[in-house]
């Protein structure tokens, strides 16, 4: 009996070890899934508050964006009222800019097809003194170049520096301008000319800087001679019915200077406009002699080609007749016959039109008839007789020609004319 009691006792004591160690082994097991649960909620929590952190740093960063955002569009907005408070003021137009293009384009719709903008702006000083309304003048005798579709000619209502940055971003840009400044006392006429894309894009800057390219000191009263006179009122368009009196007082003296003055800074206009057209046409008929002729200095100051080389020309036959003109007006036969026979000669390649044609032959008919006009009309005859060029893509204008004017270069003390002036920006210079 003791020994089945015993049996029974290492049987319950070996059982009771084996449940010990199970409840140990589950302990263990409890522990360690506690352990593991505890951890992953420890890296949940973590994770939540890293993932809480990244939330505060992207939020504080969006508010300071935006925040900056909000700043940069008060002070754009702030800018931009200030900039429209000094463009009211300041701007070399009445108005907001871009008004001016916006006009235009009203007029024109297809801006590629609007003439040559010239913008005459004031005088600094103007108001108030003998010169005010100078420009007035200046566009009645710049008159029949927009009445041709060669010219458009605007007043702008501030005085300006050129280039003008905001005046070209908002109005100007992409279109072809010319900027005519003057300055002028009782004594003296300055005229600076800039511009933009008038060079018919050879290169170099779509902005022309403005330079001086006409400097005049005022003749005295005892300089005007009836001659001289006259050639003023036979240009003048109301030469009849007000025709202008030889000065005999100061406000004679003025009224003459002041005619003077508008017409050359006319003949700058024109100069600018021919080159500007030389450039970009076909049969261009140039018209800087007639206005030159207006000015009463018919002298030989200028260049016969006006600055531009006829290989630069859009039509250089064309314009080497216009120089062959200039050659025979000064009295250089032998050069202008050669310059003919360039003209005629160089266009081997292609068919003269009837406008080369009539050119020619109006220019040999002026010259003495020798062996060489001879046969540079039967040339021309050859050529009509040979099949017809193209239409010339040129806008019809009436042809003008340069009639006799005498020369005045003691018309005034001094006057300057500077040849070497680029304001097209051909990069050419006087040949």
């Amino acid at each position: 009996m003791g020994d089945m009691i015993g049996a029974g006792e290492i049987v319950s004591a070996v059982s009771n070890v084996l449940v010990a160690g199970m409840q140990y082994r589950q302990a263990a097991d409890d522990r360690r899934a506690a352990a593991t649960e505890r951890r992953e909620t420890q890296a949940h929590e973590e994770e939540l508050e890293r993932l809480r952190s990244d939330n505060l740093r992207e939020e504080a960063r969006l508010k300071r964006q935006l925040a900056q955002e909000q700043a940069s569009r008060q002070e754009a907005d702030r800018r931009t009222q200030v900039q429209m408070k000094i463009d009211l003021k300041y701007y070399p137009f009445h108005g907001l800019p871009g008004s001016i293009r916006e006009n235009l384009e009203l007029e024109y719709r297809d801006l590629s097809q609007k003439p040559l903008l010239a913008l005459l702006m004031p005088d600094a000083h103007q108001e108030g003194s003998p010169w005010h309304g100078l420009r007035g003048r200046v566009r009645g005798d710049l008159g029949s170049y927009e009445q041709s579709d060669l010219l458009r000619v605007l007043f702008t209502d501030r005085h300006f520096a050129w280039p003008h940055a905001r005046l070209y971003d908002n109005d100007l840009r992409d279109l072809p301008a010319l900027i005519i400044e003057t300055s002028h006392d009782m004594y003296l006429l300055d005229v600076r000319i800039g511009g933009c894309h008038l060079n018919a894009g050879r290169g170099g800057s779509r902005i022309q800087a403005s330079q001086q390219v006409y400097v005049l000191r005022f003749p005295a009263r005892t300089a005007w001679t009836p001659e001289r006179v006259e050639t003023l009122n036979r240009t003048a368009s109301a030469r009849e019915a007000f025709p202008l009196p030889m000065p005999t007082s100061d406000a004679e003296l003025m009224e003459v200077n002041r005619e003077l003055a508008s017409r050359i800074v006319a003949l700058c206009v024109v100069a600018a406009m021919d080159g500007f057209h030389l450039l970009h046409r076909q049969t261009y008929d140039e018209h800087f002699d007639k206005a030159a002729e207006a000015t009463g200095l018919c002298d030989d100051d200028w260049p016969v080609d006006l600055g531009v080389p006829a290989h630069m020309a859009a039509d250089p036959t064309y314009h080497l007749l216009h120089i062959a003109e200039r050659h025979l007006g000064r009295g250089a036969t032998r050069t202008a016959l050669d310059t003919v026979t360039e003209a005629v000669g160089q266009s081997h390649s292609a068919f003269l039109t009837d406008k080369h044609r009539d050119k020619a032959r109006y220019l040999l008919g002026r010259l003495p008839e020798t062996n060489d006009t001879r046969a540079l009309l039967t040339r021309l005859d050859a050529r009509s007789r040979a099949a017809p060029a193209p239409a010339a893509a040129s806008h019809p204008v009436r042809p003008t020609r340069t009639a006799p004017g005498a020369h005045s270069r003691d018309l005034y003390d001094k006057h300057e004319y500077d040849p070497a002036g680029d304001p097209l920006g051909t990069g050419d210079g006087v040949t």
